[in-house]
């Protein structure tokens, strides 16, 4: 019968008995099987969380802005949604101070159309958005919008009734004056 010599775990720190490959039970398993987030030590950096968080908008339809995102049908490509690691190869750390953005706003989450970008930035690439109201509150529609024919502008009927009624209101107001003034 062969004794075995006892040796201790080449980790710092611990104690228990060598197992295999000098580790012990506990860290050999770890090392065999480790979670995921050890696979590419990056948990906590801006460049995982800029990954994750573009994954919830995407794929996760709980996620709180999936309907601006994955609702209007924008995907992430496959090498990224499967591996951390190819999107950080591919877009590099985040950059202080910069977060995911997208070149073309309704194109994918894909190497050739993503970019570190500053808030500025991102603020002037978005969505164009449909005026629907006017600047005093007014519904736009069709109907509801005039085209003045001579500069082009649009306004609101809305707008363009207040107006007229305040200048009728003037006009009616500098008429009775003047009638006063011949009767006096």
């Amino acid at each position: 019968m062969r004794r075995r010599l006892s040796r201790d775990c080449t980790i710092e720190g611990c104690e228990r008995e060598f197992y295999a490959k000098e580790l012990c039970a506990l860290h050999y398993n770890r090392a065999k099987n480790p979670p995921k987030w050890i696979w590419h030590r990056q948990a906590d950096t801006g460049a995982y969380r800029s990954w994750k968080s573009m994954l919830d908008r995407t794929v996760r339809p709980s996620g709180l802005l999936h309907k601006d995102y994955g609702g209007r049908g924008i995907t992430v490509c496959d090498r990224w949604r499967n591996s951390f690691l190819d999107f950080l190869s591919d877009m590099g750390e985040r950059p202080e101070g910069m977060s995911l953005d997208r070149i073309d706003v309704d194109g994918n989450y894909e190497p050739g159309n993503c970019r570190w970008a500053t808030a500025k930035e991102q603020a002037n690439n978005k969505r164009p958005v449909n005026k629907i109201q006017c600047k005093r509150g007014h519904l736009f529609s069709e109907v509801g919008q005039y085209t003045n024919p001579t500069t082009g502008s649009k306004d609101c009927r809305g707008c363009m009734a207040i107006r007229r009624t305040r200048f009728n209101e003037i006009r009616r107001e500098k008429r009775r004056q003047l009638r006063l003034k011949k009767v006096s």
